[in-house]
């Protein structure tokens, strides 16, 4: 069962800063290098210092982006830029924001969870992972002791009855109201009611959740609480690090988007870019689909055209053949290559069926971080296509959106889809309240 608390947040004080908007950042992974400049002079009190500082050439082991963070968190509590709330609390979060010409809300819950191994029991993953990330979010919790931004969990609020509790808690003032300079509206409300803390705690103990988006975060939280564990800390299971800081989403939520994200391909040497149409004809039927008829929607997802043709598993690729996409639709072979490989559920995803039919059948890389054949991502199809015809790429291959309900049904098959197969749009932003771990 998952097991949910309240948590003695810490959040910006308003005393002390005077724009809540100029000081929230985005999670660290999708922080480009330009941004994070932005981000570090928009405010010298913006969170991106302790979520993902810069790093200079002079760094050392005692001096670097890590232990700069950790010191710029002791140095905000002592001045109380930064202040522990007064008691726990549970926090819901309405995140407004607009895509494809249309306005959204999503609400989420902020808690905390006990941490679990993967599928174990009530806590599931849907992609893989890589070492990387991990390593960097380890070296950065190892030095701040806190959760700065929240992982992302999905959950089944069948009849409603968190949905129903929460907006019976909302209609006061909220704690937080502000709109970012990128036009995201961002509400916080804060309960400490203890009643409704238990009744949250009751509803979600039949409750699996499923992970959206902080993989390495969380992998992150099971190798950091190992380690405080072998240090002979918090046996008993009650210490701070046995809990990991999460927002809550439910499946059903009208907010909840989920673009594509399409691969980018370069660095193939001539002779496979001669033969990739034939072998790519022996896993699929292609289609031809002129690039000046297509029309995205709203930048994302497959051309109109495609959609059209297609029942149950499709992509589009450009750079076959000079100003045409080609539908692929799959074919009696790519269902043998890919059985007894997967589970049911992942073996019908684009992104799946991608890895495993170009990645290692046909590039024969054994994964996507190959020397000289580079993968690139992209959630915007458009742009996909006119990084092709500019040939700063020289093939793309645009895939459909994961429905909601098939991280759910991978997530329960103990099985795991490919890196970068969702992006959960817009991310949650870190700053609107973190936590701290005690010793």
């Amino acid at each position: 069962m998952a097991d949910i608390s309240p948590f003695q947040g810490v959040r910006y004080n308003p005393a002390k800063i005077g724009d809540l908007a100029g000081v929230i950042c985005p999670p660290y992974d999708v922080i480009s290098m330009e941004e994070q400049r932005v981000l570090h002079a928009r405010d010298k009190h913006n969170f991106v210092r302790l979520e993902h500082g810069l790093t200079s050439g002079s760094d050392t082991p005692e001096n670097n982006k890590y232990t700069r963070a950790a010191a710029t968190l002791d140095r905000w509590l002592k001045q109380k830029v930064l202040k522990p709330e007064p008691s726990p609390a549970l926090y819901v979060h309405d995140h407004h924001f607009q895509h494809g010409g249309k306005s959204f809300i999503r609400r989420g819950l902020i808690a905390t969870v006990r941490l679990e191994e993967w599928n174990a029991g009530s806590i599931h993953p849907h992609e893989t992972t890589l070492s990387r990330p991990r390593s960097d979010r380890m070296r950065l919790l190892q030095a701040t002791r806190a959760n700065l931004s929240p992982i992302w969990a999905l959950y089944d609020d069948t009849g409603g009855q968190t949905a129903a509790l929460l907006e019976a808690h909302t209609k006061g003032t909220p704690a937080i109201d502000l709109l970012t300079p990128e036009g995201e509206r961002h509400v916080l409300w804060s309960i400490a009611d203890e009643d409704v803390h238990r009744q949250v705690r009751a509803q979600f103990a039949g409750r699996s959740l499923y992970i959206a988006d902080g993989h390495h975060r969380y992998e992150t939280a099971l190798a950091y609480q190992k380690e405080r564990l072998s240090a002979g800390r918090g046996a008993t299971g009650d210490g701070d690090f046995n809990h990991v800081m999460l927002t809550l989403v439910d499946f059903a939520d009208q907010g909840l988007v989920i673009l594509p994200v399409h691969r980018l391909i370069k660095g193939l040497a001539p002779p496979v870019m001669a033969q990739m149409k034939q072998r790519l004809g022996q896993y699929f039927e292609l289609s031809p689909l002129p690039v000046d008829r297509l029309a995205f929607p709203a930048g994302d997802g497959l051309p109109v055209p495609a959609r059209q043709d297609s029942v149950e598993g499709a992509m589009a690729v450009a750079g076959l053949e000079p100003g045409k996409l080609f539908l692929l639709t799959w074919n009696a072979n790519l269902a043998k290559a890919v059985a007894g490989h997967h589970s049911k559920p992942s073996a019908r995803l684009a992104a799946v069926v991608f890895h495993d039919t170009v990645v290692e059948g046909i590039l024969g890389c054994k994964g996507v971080e190959d020397e000289e054949v580079v993968i690139d991502y992209t959630y915007d199809g458009r742009q996909a296509v006119e990084k092709v015809l500019k040939k700063e790429y020289q093939m793309a291959f645009l895939l459909e959106p994961v429905e909601a309900s098939m991280i759910k049904a991978v997530g329960d098959a103990g099985d795991r889809m490919p890196g970068k197969t969702t992006y959960f749009h817009p991310k949650l932003p870190a700053g609107l309240v973190m936590r701290v771990i005690g010793e």
